[in-house]
């Protein structure tokens, strides 16, 4: 159906998303640690760009496994528009 095809589509875009948000907590992270290096910035400050990127990368695994769900579910909706 077409409302299945929508969440797969809204589903990936939120892959997209969270790709964007790790590749961004990532180069702070790095920016972070040179900064740290040079005493501009605490640890903690290292620490919380590094939890952020963490979050960042377990949301593209939610994001993918949100994908897979939605994909299962629109096949199971053909398989019954096919069966009826």
């Amino acid at each position: 159906s077409r409302t299945m095809a929508a969440r797969v589509t809204a589903a990936e875009a939120g892959i997209a998303k969270a790709a964007a948000d790790e590749a961004r907590w990532k180069s702070e992270h790095a920016r972070m640690m040179e900064l740290a290096g040079r005493g501009s910035v605490t640890e903690k400050l290292v620490d919380e760009a590094l939890q952020q990127f963490r979050a960042a990368a377990a949301a593209g695994k939610a994001a993918a496994a949100e994908v897979e769900l939605a994909k299962q579910a629109h096949l199971e909706s053909l398989a019954l528009v096919e069966k009826a």
